[in-house]
């Protein structure tokens, strides 16, 4: 390398050379204007971003009031808020009424809690979310301003005549969201505001299974029970103690098993089946004792807001039970008995996975359809009495049936034809239709005997005694019924049944399946003993009993056009049973005075199955 070129290149690494003060003060000028720039931008987003969380946030506040809302019964709609809104700006009266946007408001002054309802009130609700604070409004009002209703009116008519023939009745449901962006006056107030109509016309039945403000849907209802049958033992006379060796006993009530079972459907579905075991109660010095008397209820709902399970499976069970009402020597006794009884109750308000309710025969009806069903075995039940002198007597003796199932309930719907028994089900089902609702009901409660002689008396019993006045054997009955938009008659009667009485030399064979309904056949006894100074008179009175069908209209029409509000399609089928009344009187023969004086009376009260259908 040359000298040259060498100096050069020593002179250029000792240089002190660099940036002016100029281009550094162009380049920071350069720079904060980037900056300034940015954080414009990034505060606008900030500012941007927090609003939209605001508008997200007030909409989420007013979907959920419009929700509620709709969720509401209609009743509640209807009865709207529980005072006006006199203080909002928003809220104008005229002749007493008071509106919302020049549409009438839905509201009472009844402040009990029994009516308050859910809807908003003043003062406001108010909500905090990410330092802001929301105001949510609540205005129900009618949906025009065609409205009835005085100047005195809690609540405007609301009613709109051009909606359909029958008063419809339809609401605008307002929320109002409104907040205050931080930092802002008064005047910089947003408001987001949603509206739904509420529509529900008349004919909805029930808020239970029409929980939410919408059109209504075919309604199905059905019932079914066994009746509440009962035995009781009480005083014949108002004189003479009803047992004079057991001072202070003047009753007693020997209540049978019983089964009932409910559906009820439309928008919701709600089942229930309900088993009542044997009681017994009696009465001693105005003092009331019982035994017994398990009660065990399935129950079942599909709806949502309900804490009831969609299905539910229970047992009945109770063991035998007896009670003895003695004299305090122990001489004298009356000796109350009920036989255990088991069964199982079932209530869907929606399709069972597994076993499904079966109907009174014990056939599993699968319809993926709300049921309900019971069955029960029945123990049998006895009344015996002893007294000095006379001994033992059966005042009473129910055998148990022998059947397995001897009382059974039912109820369902169904949707197309399914099964035979004990009738089809939707007869000439109609593709699309809504189907039919069904209820059954069927009981053999055993043999009955009824009038027994005391042991130390029966020996002088006439010829042909059978040791009863009166007997039931082979006892059975059933009803049955179901309405929809198709559905067969209902049906109801005595299946079988032997009612034998003493006519005063032999016994009187009736065929209670065959027999007039309301008859009034009469029983007598009287049997004395020398040896026991004794004389016991029996005497009866049997009332048979009979079936009834009806149907609503009485023409049997189940067309939408008959199923209406006003008149919902109706079946009811219903047995009365027999009754038997027996006067047991014994006296002392040297005296005449009364050592007993009862009234024995059976009746296995009313079975009932019945069924009714409304058109959407």
């Amino acid at each position: 390398m040359s000298k040259r070129r060498i100096g050069l290149v020593r002179r250029l690494a000792t240089s002190d050379g660099g940036f002016t003060l100029i281009e550094v003060l162009v380049a920071m000028g350069i720079l904060l204007t980037v900056f300034l720039s940015a954080g414009g931008l990034l505060i606008s987003t900030m500012v941007n971003s927090q609003r939209a969380r605001q508008i997200q946030t007030a909409g989420e506040l007013a979907n959920q009031a419009i929700e509620r809302l709709r969720a509401l019964p209609y009743a509640t709609i209807v009865a709207g808020s529980i005072q006006p809104v006199t203080t909002d700006p928003a809220v104008t009266t005229y002749n007493g009424l008071y509106y919302y946007k020049y549409q009438p408001l839905a509201w009472n002054t009844t402040t009990t809690a029994s009516n308050q309802t859910p809807l908003d009130t003043w003062p406001w609700p108010q909500v905090k979310a990410n330092g802001t604070t929301f105001t949510v409004k609540t205005f129900v009002t009618c949906h025009h301003s065609a409205f009835t209703g005085g100047a005195n009116s809690y609540e405007p008519g609301c009613k709109d005549t051009s909606l359909g023939p029958t008063d419809q009745v339809l609401y605008t449901a307002t929320v109002i969201v409104t907040w205050r962006p931080n930092g802002t006056s008064a005047s910089a107030t947003k408001q987001l505001v949603t509206q739904t109509e509420i529509f529900s016309p008349n004919g909805c039945q029930s808020t239970l299974t029409h929980p939410i403000a919408a059109p209504c849907e075919p309604f199905f209802y059905a019932s079914a029970d066994t009746g509440p049958g009962s035995i009781t033992i009480t005083s014949a006379s108002s004189t003479d103690p009803a047992i004079a060796d057991i001072p202070g006993f003047t009753a007693a009530t020997l209540s049978l098993p019983r089964l009932t079972a409910s559906l009820q459907s439309e928008q919701t579905a709600n089942t229930a089946a309900n088993g009542s075991a044997p009681l017994t109660t009696w009465t001693v010095s105005g003092t009331d004792s019982s035994l017994g008397g398990t009660r065990v209820a399935a129950q079942a709902s599909n709806d949502a807001g309900s804490t009831t399970s969609p299905s539910d499976t229970e047992s009945v069970s109770q063991s035998s039970i007896t009670q003895v009402v003695a004299s305090s020597d122990g001489s004298a006794s009356l000796t109350l008995t009920q036989g255990s009884v088991s069964g199982t109750l079932r209530a869907a308000a929606q399709s069972l996975t597994g076993a499904s309710c079966a109907d009174t025969t014990g056939q599993q009806l699968v319809t993926t359809l709300p049921c309900s069903m019971g069955q029960l075995g029945a123990g049998g039940a006895s009344a015996v009495l002893k007294l000095p002198s006379v001994g033992q007597a059966n005042l009473l003796v129910l055998n148990p049936p022998s059947t397995t199932t001897p009382l059974a309930v039912y109820t369902g719907r169904f949707g197309a034809t399914l099964g035979s028994s004990p009738d089809v089900h939707c007869a000439s089902f109609l593709t699309g239709s809504a189907g039919c609702v069904g209820s059954e009901a069927v009981r053999t409660p055993g043999d009955v005997y009824l009038g027994g002689l005391p042991a130390n008396v029966a020996a002088n019993a006439p010829a042909g005694w059978g040791g009863y006045l009166i007997s039931v054997t082979g006892y059975s009955d059933a009803a049955w019924s179901e309405r929809g938009q198709t559905g067969a008659a209902p049906k109801a009667g005595i299946s079988s049944g032997t009612l034998r009485y003493w006519n005063g030399s032999g016994y009187t064979s009736v065929n209670l399946a065959g027999a007039a309904a309301g008859q009034q056949l009469t029983s007598s006894l009287v049997v004395s003993s020398n040896s026991a100074n004794r004389q016991v008179s029996l005497t009866a009175t049997i009332t048979t009993g009979g079936a009834t069908a009806t149907t609503v209209p009485s023409s049997g029409d189940q067309s939408n056009a008959s199923c209406t509000s006003n008149t919902p399609c109706q079946g009811t089928a219903s047995v009365t049973s027999f009754v038997l009344d027996l006067k047991y009187v014994i006296t002392s023969t040297p005296d005449g005075s009364v050592r007993a004086s009862l009234d024995i009376k059976v009746d296995l009260g009313q079975l009932l199955a019945s069924a009714t259908y409304q058109a959407a």
